[in-house]
């Protein structure tokens, strides 16, 4: 089995210069979604969810890119990745990469089982509801890291 270094195709530091993400420190918990508005990638479920919940901010960003995207890299806590259908998930490597933790679905079985990942199995083939509540679940969880 060969393990790539996906930094070198980000152009991102290296993992030693990283901050990571603390387990637990005051004030709300910076959820971060990056990438593309589609019902596959589950946007809606996670906005449901958090809203929900106190002490959770999230912050659906589309369209950044440099410095932009760094900052918003910056702000968060963790990312989350509410897929209903993902090949691989680019911006979970790129999350981890930065020392963020990170919440994503059986949408995306590349990351399952991953340091730092928390897979939210039962999503994909779950109801709506199950969905909200399944991810909502996952949000306090990371909470209480």
């Amino acid at each position: 089995m060969e393990v790539t270094d996906v930094r070198r195709f980000f152009g991102l530091p290296q993992a030693s210069s990283l901050v990571s993400c603390p387990a637990s420190h005051k004030g709300p918990l910076h959820l971060l979604y990056l990438g593309r508005r589609h019902p596959l990638k589950g946007v809606g479920y996670l906005e449901e969810a958090v809203r929900g919940l106190d002490g959770v901010e999230l912050r659906v960003v589309t369209d950044a890119v440099g410095e932009e995207k760094e900052c918003a890299w910056e702000w968060c806590d963790a990312l989350v990745l509410p897929t209903l259908s993902e090949n691989f998930g680019l911006v979970v490597a790129e999350a981890l990469e930065r020392g963020k933790r990170v919440i994503t679905t059986d949408g995306a079985p590349a990351w399952r089982g991953q340091p730092g990942v928390i897979c939210v199995e039962g999503f994909r083939d779950g109801t709506d509801e199950a969905r909200v509540r399944l991810l909502a679940e996952a949000i306090r969880r990371l909470g209480m890291r």
